[in-house]
């Protein structure tokens, strides 16, 4: 019976034009296998760190998602397996990298969505408003820390029409301890 290692290795050598370097090269490209998300770093003209991830998703898309910290902005361009665009997000980040408001474009480039988003005092996600390319808030929800697990969890979503009517308010589960 072959060890997991000795199985990862050679999968990585089927898959890896690069030979392996000994037993460590086979393994990472085994691990490399199980995961779906690449990141690497580049740098702008002056010389500040960009990051730059790829997630490899089931149905055969991909999403490039380009941060740049030191200009507050983040990009999120989302490709078909023919390497087209799908859609992109465009996000202004606040001071500490987080999201505060995106645009969604489609493969034409034309609004197709916005979304803006608030922190609590602790940086936790608190808020989100997805609206319409127009600004008409479509959808409010709201989060709340769970207590015993530290996760962050929807506890209400709010629905609006196309003309920002409120909806029926529709309740989540409670995080735990908040009943």
């Amino acid at each position: 019976m072959k060890t997991l290692a000795a199985k990862i290795g050679q999968i990585g050598r089927l898959i890896s034009p690069i030979r392996p370097i000994g037993p460590i090269s086979p393994i990472f490209c085994g691990l490399f296998l199980a995961f779906t998300a690449v990141a690497h770093a580049q740098y702008d003209e002056g010389g500040n760190p960009i990051k730059i991830t790829t997630v490899f998703h089931g149905d055969g898309t991909r999403t490039d998602t380009t941060k740049d910290i030191d200009n507050r902005t983040e990009q999120a361009v989302t490709y078909n397996r023919n390497n087209q665009v799908i859609h992109k997000w465009v996000f202004a980040l606040d001071y500490e990298g987080r999201q505060m408001e995106g645009v969604c474009y489609n493969a034409k480039d034309q609004i197709v969505a916005r979304v803006s988003y608030k922190y609590n005092p602790f940086g936790h996600r608190s808020e989100m408003l997805e609206k319409s390319p127009t600004g008409v808030v479509l959808r409010r929800t709201i989060y709340h820390r769970d207590p015993a697990t530290g996760s962050l969890r929807k506890t209400e979503v709010q629905e609006f029409d196309r003309q920002g009517n409120p909806l029926t308010p529709q309740k989540s589960e409670q995080p735990k301890g908040r009943r």
